[in-house]
């Protein structure tokens, strides 16, 4: 769920707490042997709202550039499992994109940000366009989410897979580079519990069938190819050179001909 309207209460009751919440999740995030940037997630802080309960999380990811290439952007995935769906036809505890797909301040793209100003309602959303949320000049990205669930419908389970994608920019194609999940319980008796950060080697719900089958023509590829700067052609040959033994003997040439 995506909910900005109460960002600033929730900061400003941190605040008089003491201070924002420090980071559950402060971490460089490698690609295929490469910093490719900083990832910095709050660990999520529950919420009470007496008819209603859940957890407030944020964060951000500053990418670096290179080795993450020109024409790619960072973007978020997250993905919903929870026994009270909403916006969604899917069942309980079956995991569905966020926003779901009934909802109409969302667009027409599996990202968590909406793509476009403009949602399928035909009105225009800048609290949900990804650009709003760019930082450093688009080289990152900024996230926030406070997802609840009324008491009266306990007990309630709610957990979100959130994963940290680079994208082709116009395409539709996208590869992972994090994945990790949090969520809330609320109890018979209302009382509601936080699921910290579970970091995961893999999403386990971001998949290529169900990307298919809410966002047909949408595809996943591998990191290595879509997201980083291409290893110089000449350095590729030079390694297999040097392992074939041939280096050595081109060198060789190379130096009779300079003479």
């Amino acid at each position: 769920m995506r909910s900005i309207i109460r960002l600033l209460v929730v900061v400003a009751l941190l605040l008089a707490a003491g201070g924002v919440n420090a980071a559950a999740v402060d971490k460089d995030i490698l690609a295929c042997g490469h910093n490719i940037g900083r990832l910095t997630l709050s660990d999520p802080v529950s919420f009470d709202m007496g008819g209603a309960g859940g957890v407030t999380v944020s964060g951000q990811f500053s990418g670096n550039y290179p080795p993450l290439r020109n024409g790619v952007e960072i973007r978020w995935v997250q993905l919903i499992s929870t026994t009270h769906p909403l916006n969604t036809n899917a069942a309980a505890n079956t995991p569905y994109f966020d926003p779901g797909e009934l909802d109409m301040t969302g667009d027409n793209d599996p990202f968590y940000w909406n793509t476009t100003l403009k949602a399928k309602d035909g009105n225009n959303y800048p609290q949900y366009y990804y650009v709003n949320y760019q930082i450093n000049a688009g080289k990152g990205i900024k996230f926030f989410d406070e997802p609840k669930r009324p008491k009266a419908d306990a007990p309630v389970s709610w957990l979100a897979e959130l994963n940290l994608v680079c994208w082709e920019t116009g395409s539709k194609n996208f590869s992972v580079l994090w994945t990790g999940t949090y969520g809330f319980n609320i109890a018979q008796n209302g009382n509601v519990t936080v699921n910290g950060w579970n970091e995961l080697a893999n999403p386990a719900w971001l998949t290529q069938a169900r990307l298919t089958s809410y966002f047909p023509g949408w595809s996943m590829s591998d990191a290595c190819k879509n997201c980083l700067v291409p290893e110089p052609v000449f350095m590729q040959m030079g390694a297999l050179l040097g392992m074939s033994g041939l280096g050595t003997l081109a060198a060789r040439r190379r130096a009779r001909r300079s003479r």
